[in-house]
């Protein structure tokens, strides 16, 4: 019962840093440098605050170097993906994929490579999630066309963020650092692949570079590396000990559901009936899983 109750507070915090992001774009706008700006400083944050919450002391492992670096990369991409995605107008089918496949592919890898139990009630809980979120989020202005096989990458590039935080807990053939220590360096893999970037990636003459660096949004910064790194301490020590075929699903249905809550309340946002069908759909679909 204690490690649900880790990954509800996971949810909770996930739909708190929901939050924060957008009030940050609401500041500086979704251009791929701010999303650079914003994971750079947060990278940077989530550093300090992790070596001070392991009592500064880090240990290191090659294998879970690698391993976090691994793992941002394939997020690194398929947020830069998600960029190529949204300059064609297509979101709704963006977050679709991204969301079914931060469930699906754990969920397929845990019961053909960890040997998990395959529950009647879960897979019918799965298709309830996927379906709730082709609900929400499906825009039928929206047209994919060719652009599909972004989509799929986006589908198996954060399935493998999920299956590389599993692999990382299950290990017991290498030496592995804490969920505090795998946070920290993580979050160095981040800083030192964004801040590459930045030097990459030229200004635009149309970019307000000032938006995004206000003071206000040093506070998000702050805020969205405390409380994304100590969600992911929650899913990392969650992954110890629930099989990935209950975890995935549990995060995915638990940061929809949350998340549209939090929109509702902070940004007053209107939900849509779809919102709302998908919603109750998605809440359904969580607690088959329980």
């Amino acid at each position: 019962m204690g490690s649900y109750i880790i990954i509800i507070v996971a949810d909770i915090l996930l739909a708190v840093g929901f939050v924060l992001q957008k009030e940050y774009e609401n500041n500086a706008g979704a251009s791929m440098r701010s999303g650079l700006v914003y994971n750079l400083f947060t990278g940077i944050f989530t550093v300090v605050a992790f070596y001070v919450i392991s009592g500064f002391r880090i240990s290191f492992s090659w294998y879970s170097f690698l391993m976090a670096s691994g793992m941002f990369i394939f997020n690194f991409a398929y947020l830069l993906t998600g960029f190529k995605i949204m300059k064609y107008g297509n979101m709704s089918m963006y977050t679709i994929f991204l969301m079914a496949g931060g469930m699906l592919v754990p969920y397929i890898w845990g019961v053909a490579f960890l040997g998990e139990k395959v529950s009647t009630l879960r897979i019918i809980g799965c298709i309830v999630i996927v379906v709730a979120i082709f609900i929400s989020d499906f825009d039928k202005n929206q047209k994919i066309d060719k652009k599909i096989w972004l989509c799929i990458a986006v589908f198996f590039m954060n399935g493998a963020v999920s299956v590389i935080s599993k692999m990382h807990q299950i290990n017991d053939v290498y030496k592995t650092v804490s969920s505090e220590n795998f946070v920290f360096w993580s979050a160095v893999a981040r800083t030192i692949v964004c801040g590459v970037s930045m030097l990459i990636l030229k200004p635009r003459k149309t970019e307000n570079v000032a938006n995004l660096f206000c003071g206000k949004n040093w506070l998000i910064f702050f805020a969205s590396a405390v409380v994304g790194g100590v969600s992911y301490v929650c899913q990392l020590n969650g992954a110890v000990n629930i099989p990935a075929t209950v975890l995935y699903p549990l995060i995915t249905g638990g940061t929809v559901i949350l998340s549209v809550v939090a929109d509702r309340i902070v940004f007053k946002t209107k939900l849509t009936k779809q919102q709302y069908i998908g919603t109750a759909m998605c809440f359904v679909g969580t607690c088959l899983f329980l």
